[in-house]
């Protein structure tokens, strides 16, 4: 079950430094044909809506390849950047044990799991002198296969297992996630033979969490993909309400909250189980919404910032800043009603008189005492927030994370009138790099760079 709560309005609407009450319901009475808009819209990048319901044989297929590989291999590593690997992070980091490769095969019944999405020198040797080849299984994904860290990842691991396994089994170790018509991974699966798994034309990186490129890593570590897919399903139609419609009504209070200087978004989970999902939104948020020109060519450099935190431990690093500092922030956090151990600290092994209230006392009601603090210290401080409320976390919750977000994201890019889809900022700097590395084509990028040294 996926509870969204109300939108705290004693914080938020009545903070006497924001006064939004009205602002809020006059933008979401204005703006609510975005609603069926967006439903309609099945052009350009919005395929990532259509993948709740038409994947059955790509689940299928992926089940069926997974069931035929897992035992195989001792290593299952995601090669990946961005889009391409986040959201493998937040299914692992949310879904599986926290030691989950310091387990005995038998315990974890399923490969060790790992994304790679830098390219750090020192990291990649150390993972390639620590893998045994022969029994490790890579997952490339890239729609266009050009990727050119995930590209410089695949061809240094292809070496190493070809050189262990021979040139006659190396296609074995791997399987693509890429374009099914085009680019270099395409061409390779043809030429090569290699397994490949389709990321659809209308999906970009950061909506394909619920495609293969998250599915296929879901499966690999035996969790229950039509689960989480049903999760997104469920959420998606309350997305596409126009009355219970969380992922609008998130979207348009941060959309009037920004009119009033709040230009920041923290995102919070009370569970350590969710930090990487607060590393996934951060760039579904930074990279859809952040856009120097709108659809009508005006330039308005609008955006939101996303901070990833944790509680509670940033209550002890970050927390002074939220309560004391700038008042540009909204912060969302994160409940999780029903942690999956229930563990207590039932020991007083000193006898100690300044201690004897933890005696007894659950880790979860303790995070969540911790969460209750933290909101009742923002609520007297005017802080504007939300709380989002999950009951436990499994596939199908995060499914439902996911989706809100990517509808969240979807609504304030209409809000904004931008392209939520493109990435203009980031493609100047791919070409730089690839100047750096000698290829003709974009050498006229680096005069634009003559200033920056080596």
């Amino acid at each position: 079950m996926f509870n969204f709560l109300k939108l705290n309005l004693d914080c938020v609407y009545h903070n006497s430094k924001l006064h939004i009450e009205d602002l809020f319901e006059d933008t979401r009475r204005e703006k609510i044909g975005i609603i069926q808009s967006l439903k309609d819209n099945v052009s350009h990048m919005l395929e990532w809506q259509n993948l709740t319901s038409n994947q059955e044989d790509v689940v299928r297929e992926i089940e069926d390849y997974c069931n035929s590989v897992r035992d195989r291999f001792e290593y299952f590593i995601v090669l990946g950047v961005g889009g391409s690997a986040l959201g493998a992070k937040v299914i692992f980091n949310s879904l599986c044990s926290s030691v989950h490769n310091m387990l005995s095969k038998e315990e974890r019944k399923v490969p060790k799991f790992f994304v790679l999405d830098n390219i750090d020198p020192v990291e990649i040797d150390e993972y390639l002198s620590v893998i045994e080849p022969e029994k490790t299984l890579i997952n490339v994904v890239s729609k266009s296969g050009t990727t050119t860290e995930t590209m410089m990842h695949f061809l240094t691991f292809y070496e190493k297992i070809k050189k262990c396994v021979g040139e006659k089994n190396v296609n074995e170790h791997f399987v693509f996630i890429t374009d099914k018509k085009q680019g270099i991974l395409h061409e390779l699966e043809i030429s090569e033979n290699i397994k490949s798994f389709y990321i659809p034309a209308g999906v970009g990186g950061r909506f394909s969490v619920l495609s293969p490129v998250g599915l296929l890593p879901a499966c690999m570590l035996g969790l229950d993909i039509n689960k989480l897919i049903d999760g997104a399903r469920q959420m998606q139609i309350r997305c596409q309400s126009e009355k219970d419609n969380p992922a609008f009504d998130k979207a348009v209070l941060e959309y009037i909250l920004n009119k009033k200087g709040v230009n920041i978004v923290v995102t919070i989970p009370y569970s350590s189980k969710l930090k990487e999902f607060s590393y996934w939104y951060a760039q579904i948020l930074a990279e859809s919404i952040a856009k120097e020109i709108d659809r009508n060519g005006n330039k308005i450099n609008c955006g939101l910032t996303p901070v990833s935190a944790l509680g509670a431990t940033d209550q002890h690093s970050q927390l002074q800043l939220y309560m004391e500092g700038p008042e540009d922030k909204l912060i969302v956090c994160v409940k999780v009603n029903q942690f999956s151990k229930n563990l207590q600290c039932s020991s007083d092994a000193f006898n100690l008189k300044e201690l004897q209230h933890l005696k007894n006392v659950e880790f979860g009601k303790l995070i969540n005492a911790e969460r209750k603090s933290t909101l009742c210290g923002l609520a007297n401080r005017g802080v504007p927030y939300i709380e989002i409320e999950i009951e436990k976390i499994d596939e199908f919750a995060l499914g439902q994370l996911f989706m809100l977000s990517m509808y969240e994201i979807a609504y304030l890019g209409e809000l904004y009138n931008v392209d939520a889809y493109n990435q203009p900022g980031v493609e100047f700097g791919k070409k730089v790099t690839l100047a750096a590395l000698g290829v003709d084509k974009y050498k006229d990028y680096l005069n634009a760079c003559s200033f920056v040294s080596d």
